[in-house]
């Protein structure tokens, strides 16, 4: 659909919070074997606060576009509240159900997220 293409194209052009953030900072970095493709994020907590959110993903567009939508659902969030970010709210703010063999593409910066709010001894 054109929504599919309007969202996902524009998040892949121009993706949000696509840069490094400078220390302090948290990081955790996933691959989906299948594809190659690759999503890191970086967190910089305060006050138990995502203040600030770095998405850096490769890969298809499906993977970079969710990566900066899910940048966007979560900034200024609790770690609580973003950790209990949904695959099901993801889809929803990205407008698409992807098949099978792009679920993970669209989850991976979800994924990535979800383990690094749940280390106990973050990077």
């Amino acid at each position: 659909t054109d929504l599919y293409r309007e969202i996902i194209f524009d998040h892949f052009r121009l993706p949000h919070h696509a840069k490094a953030l400078a220390e302090p900072y948290q990081t955790h970095t996933t691959t989906n074997e299948a594809c190659g493709d690759v999503a890191q994020v970086q967190v910089r907590i305060v006050n138990n606060r995502i203040e600030d959110i770095a998405v850096l993903s490769e890969g298809c567009a499906v993977n970079i576009a969710a990566c900066s939508v899910l940048s966007e659902l979560v900034i200024g969030k609790s770690k609580a509240r973003a950790r209990s970010t949904t695959k099901e709210k993801l889809l929803a703010a990205l407008g698409i159900t992807p098949n099978p063999s792009r679920l993970r593409c669209a989850l991976l910066g979800l994924e990535t997220l979800h383990e690094l709010l749940d280390e106990k001894n973050p990077r």
